[in-house]
């Protein structure tokens, strides 16, 4: 039972942090894509928002609903029912709870249908409960044991910020934004594809070094802590997928400034598909770091 309560949360949590990379990933290019005008007609990024911001709502729901079920022992849907007001009170409920109300807010800010300024103040309102939902998001697991708004939960929500955005802008470019622009002009094409190269290497720079700072934290800047099974050994192979998803994005980043660069359509979808291995990389790195937040270090 324990094991299957572990697996829900892990899978929640990361739930939870790929729809938030998401929902960044889709006001990226909802921007970058308005400000070159290509493909305005041909697929709606603000409309998309609600599906994500959705899931994002059943995703804390079910989070709650399991830290009830670990906080009270009990399984039983009428037991986690009476006992939710009382896990509420708690820090790690309280947190949900905020979390739960944004997501609602998100949620109804995303289903209104508006054109022109009307959409720009969505986009505005929408980023704003996103990076809010992160700031709380920060004050879940370790981050938040030596209390509130403490150094640690800074680095934790820069952290957080910096790999949605980075994942975010992978994921949608890989699956919606460049198919979308595979036969758009070749000057909006690069520019695309020049803007999210930029923002993914400043947000994964960044998010690699607060990272590496979190971790040299978490083992109580002891490197024989590494040595330890269990949190290191996840350490370990979200380390081996971060590493190749830099080897990939460094390797598009070569590609897309490269100033004689003709995109040919072969080339375009090559590049779609190397694109899309570094999202499941990326995937991958964000649900071993659920499983990190769910294992004790061993600092």
């Amino acid at each position: 039972m324990d094991n299957l309560l572990l697996g829900g949360q892990v899978l929640c949590l990361s739930l939870v942090d790929c729809t938030l990379a998401s929902l960044c990933g889709l006001l990226l290019a909802s921007f970058w894509m308005g400000r070159s005008g290509a493909a305005a007609n041909t697929f709606t990024f603000r409309s998309s928002l609600r599906w994500p911001a959705l899931v994002l709502l059943l995703a804390l729901s079910g989070q709650f609903w399991l830290l009830t079920m670990v906080m009270n022992g009990q399984s039983a849907p009428g037991v986690v029912l009476q006992s939710m007001p009382d896990v509420a009170s708690t820090h790690a409920g309280r947190v949900i709870v905020w979390m739960l109300s944004l997501s609602v807010l998100l949620v109804a800010v995303t289903l209104r249908r508006l054109r022109g300024i009307a959409t720009i103040a969505q986009n505005s309102a929408s980023a704003a409960l996103i990076a809010a939902i992160l700031f709380f998001h920060a004050g879940l697991g370790h981050a938040a044991a030596n209390g509130d708004f403490t150094r640690t939960e800074l680095l934790q929500f820069l952290h957080l910020m910096t790999m949605a955005l980075w994942a975010g802008g992978v994921f949608v470019s890989a699956a919606v934004a460049l198919p979308i622009l595979h036969s758009a002009s070749e000057p909006a094409y690069a520019t695309y594809l020049r803007r999210l190269s930029n923002t993914s290497a400043i947000a994964a720079s960044t998010a690699i070094l607060v990272g590496a700072l979190k971790g040299w934290i978490a083992i109580d800047a002891k490197l024989g802590n590494l040595g330890q099974p269990g949190w290191s050994r996840i350490l370990l192979a979200k380390s081996f997928f971060l590493c190749i998803a830099l080897a990939l994005g460094f390797f598009h980043r070569r590609k897309i400034h490269d100033r004689e660069c003709q995109w040919s359509a072969i080339e375009k979808k090559t590049l779609v598909r190397t694109l899309r291995v570094e999202a499941f990389c990326l995937a991958l790195v964000i649900f071993l770091s659920a499983w990190l937040s769910n294992a004790e270090p061993p600092g």
